[in-house]
Formats: structure tokens, sequence, C-alpha cells
């Protein structure tokens, strides 16, 4: 990873960063770990193995690993660049993420509502809350028209720092996932401390990542602004990451390449 940019605020709790991936890094990734987190393969092998003593006989038993097994989904762009922000976060933040969110669809084919990212992180001998927002975008402008908008990145990272009743909905969600977990489940133990580490600190200490993932020429101003916007604005509890993501292969090759082909 070559970092092209970087810059934090006087009390470093926020900071931007331009990353640029290796080619190599994205040919050996996307086929693997971006795959299985937009499809949830895994999942829906589970699924089958749970319930596959229903069948009692082979028409039953293929029956049911058609119905259970996780079906091909569209790999659009956008969910691409999902993909490889969790990816990415896991690699080089050490972030935690013990869900996969493509489970929660109703319809994987349709953009899931809420945050794009949940998980968590260790600071010290604390854990935090993880929420993260991705974009993804091979807009020539800088910043991208994703920026902006009333769907835009700006707007939700800055949902993210002013408003307690939108984090207090994604607590809640990951609360009632956790619900029925053992005790020493590692999603429970992580969830139960981020949530001390929270509401100790005045319903405040988390830690935001703002990504933007991108198939053009590295440039400050993708994330520049937003980092401007808040690096004197937000309550020092709130730890912000703006990154800026570049990907050294043209986004009409990532397809063919997370479904393991060669651009």
């Amino acid at each position: 990873m070559k970092i092209s940019y970087q810059g934090q605020n006087t009390i470093g709790n926020c900071r931007y960063v331009g990353c640029t991936l290796e080619e190599d890094f994205i040919r050996e990734h996307f086929p693997k770990e971006v795959r299985e987190s937009i499809t949830d393969k895994r999942g829906g092998e589970e699924l089958v193995e749970a319930f596959a003593s229903l069948a009692t006989t082979d028409f039953t038993r293929e029956a049911l690993k058609e119905v259970l097994s996780s079906r091909p989904v569209e790999f659009s762009e956008w969910r691409i660049g999902e993909g490889l922000a969790e990816l990415f976060l896991k690699t080089h933040f050490d972030v935690r993420f013990w869900h996969n969110y493509i489970r929660d669809l109703k319809n994987r084919n349709c953009s899931p509502g809420g945050v794009d990212l949940l998980g968590f992180v260790n600071e010290g001998e604390d854990t935090l809350f993880v929420f993260g927002e991705t974009k993804t975008s091979s807009d020539l402008s800088c910043p991208p028209n994703v920026v902006y908008g009333r769907t835009g990145l700006k707007r939700q990272i800055t949902a993210l720092c002013t408003h307690g009743p939108t984090r207090k909905d994604l607590i809640q969600f990951l609360g009632f996932k956790v619900l029925d977990l053992p005790r020493d489940s590692s999603f429970r133990v992580d969830y139960e401390k981020a949530l001390m580490t929270y509401v100790k600190s005045d319903n405040n200490r988390l830690r935001l990542f703002g990504l933007l993932v991108r198939d053009t020429t590295p440039n400050e101003k993708d994330v520049a602004s937003l980092y401007e916007q808040h690096k004197d604005a937000i309550v020092s509890e709130i730890s912000i990451i703006f990154v800026g993501l570049y990907i050294p292969i043209k986004m009409a090759d990532w397809k063919r390449i997370v479904e393991g082909g060669v651009a």
C-alpha cells in the first residue's frame, strides 16, 4: 500500500489519508474475501448444514440446498467497493466485523438501508464501535459527486457525528444481533465492551470512517474538504478517519476479477 497524502488535526481525533492498493493485492483478494463479503457463500452453506436433517430423500435434500444456498448476486461496482472497504479496514486498521450484513437484506440486489460498515476496534484497553460509510466513484471531479447531496458521504458522516438517535438505532440494531448469542461469543463480548465505552463517555466515544473507493489518480481534494469540515467541529471523544482508497484497475474490470476472471 502506498500513502499518497495524509493529515490530521491538532488533537489527533480527525485525520485523512489517501491510499493506493497494489494491483496484486486487488487480484488476490477480489475473488476471495471481497467476493465472500458481498455474496455470503459461507452463510448459505451454514443454512444448508443446519437444516439438512429435515430432508428424507435425495430429491428433498437437493431442493433444500437449492432454496437455502446463497444465490448469485449482481456484482455492482458500489457493492464491490463496500466489500473492499471492509477488507481494507480489517487489514490496515484492525477493525473486526462479526456479522455479514448481506444476511439482513430481503433482496440481495437492493441497496441496504442504514450505515454500510458496523464493527469494533480496540483503543488501548477499551473497545469502540466502528461505523463507516463508503462511496464508490470513477467521477473525474475531485471530490466526486457522491460526496454531496441528500445521500452523500458528507451528510452521512455529519449525521453520525451530530445525531444521537442515528447512533442509538445502530447500537440497538447490533444489540439485537448479539441478544441470543452465548456470553463468551466474540461478537457479544465486543458489543458489551463497546457499549460500556460508549455510555461512560456520555454517548460519544466511537470511531467513524468515511471511505471513497476510486479508480482515479489520487487527489487530496477527494477527502480534504470532509476533513476540513469536521476537524474542529467534533467532540474529542469521537474520532474520524477519512480515506481515499485508490484502485489501479479500472472499475469496468472489477466485476470480472471478482468473478474470478482475468481483466
